[in-house]
């Protein structure tokens, strides 16, 4: 699997993998469905979003994970990595962290804690049975 960074902030970073993935995990909740999570997404999404832009998006959850969101929290020193979808060239991600370590915040996070992308990406390869190819 391969990852191509397809967008960035100051705060995130959006990849786009070669291949798609379905599982991810938590150090709070274990193992993580994508697919369950895309769907449990859908039912989040506001009804009241102009008709074309709300298929848009649940046309994005229908498919496969194909892009991660790995966010650096703006409170604390913390990395987590999120399911992200597409939709009319934008990117958003789901609030059910797959990778990345929780850290406290009123301790100011944990530096220890916080790595490359890479070795995020390179993970979530791992749990999915895929070999990560660094671009």
């Amino acid at each position: 699997m391969k990852a191509k960074l397809v967008h960035k902030t100051d705060n995130y970073r959006v990849y786009e993998l070669s291949e798609p993935i379905f599982k991810g995990e938590s150090d709070i909740m274990g193992e993580i469905n994508i697919k369950e999570e895309f769907e449990a997404t859908k039912n989040r999404i506001r009804k009241d979003l102009p008709k074309d832009r709300y298929d848009a998006i649940i046309v994005a959850l229908s498919m496969p994970c194909t892009h991660i969101c790995i966010s650096d929290a703006t409170t604390h020193i913390e990395r987590l990595v999120f399911p992200a979808y597409e939709f009319n060239g934008e990117y958003s991600g789901t609030s059910m962290d797959i990778g990345g370590k929780h850290t406290m915040m009123i301790h100011g996070g944990d530096r220890d804690a916080v790595y490359d992308d890479e070795v995020y990406i390179r993970r979530l390869a791992q749990i999915n049975g895929l070999s990560y190819e660094k671009n």
